[in-house]
């Protein structure tokens, strides 16, 4: 038997439940909770925090672990990655392998998760690292808290 954990919110007054994280319709429960909130977003620090509570009740404390912050934390994400359970050198080695692959356009890239003015909103972009990949992803949060996922950018994959 397959078991699954999901994310739910609760309205307390009308007893509205929003299934968030685990479930398939993540995205559109997350906009709907978010219209009731009557979230306004008015300023790039605003969007920016409502795609750190999105990131978190969507996809969950892992991925959001996973975006990248700068290049040290993606250096500390990937050696967590590499080898375990195998002898610290060789981990190593295989990191410097893996880093070496990684474009210094990329690494001079790697940033917080930024949000600027756009046509419907803010578009929010990041960087995320899943299993030796890096990838290069957005979204756009609209002025009602709302928010529209973008394309992701596969930008290193391990062994590349």
């Amino acid at each position: 038997m397959k078991v699954s954990e999901w994310v739910v919110a609760v309205d307390c007054r009308s007893q509205q439940v929003y299934a968030l994280e685990g479930s398939p319709d993540a995205l559109a429960e997350f906009n709907s909770l978010i219209k009731q909130v009557g979230v306004r977003v008015t300023s790039a620090e605003i969007a920016t925090d409502v795609f750190s509570f999105f990131s978190k009740v969507v996809y969950g404390q892992r991925f959001q672990s996973q975006i990248i912050r700068d290049e040290m934390h993606l250096e500390s994400l990937a050696l967590q990655d590499f080898g375990l359970g195998v002898p610290t050198e060789r981990k190593r080695r295989s990191f410097e392998r893996w880093w070496k692959g990684v474009s210094a356009a990329t690494r001079k890239d790697l940033t917080r998760p930024q949000a600027v003015r756009s046509e419907d909103g803010f578009a929010v972009q990041y960087f995320h690292y899943s299993r030796g990949n890096i990838y290069r992803a957005g979204v756009i949060v609209k002025a009602d808290g709302t928010v529209v996922e973008g394309k992701s950018v596969l930008l290193t994959r391990r062994g590349m």
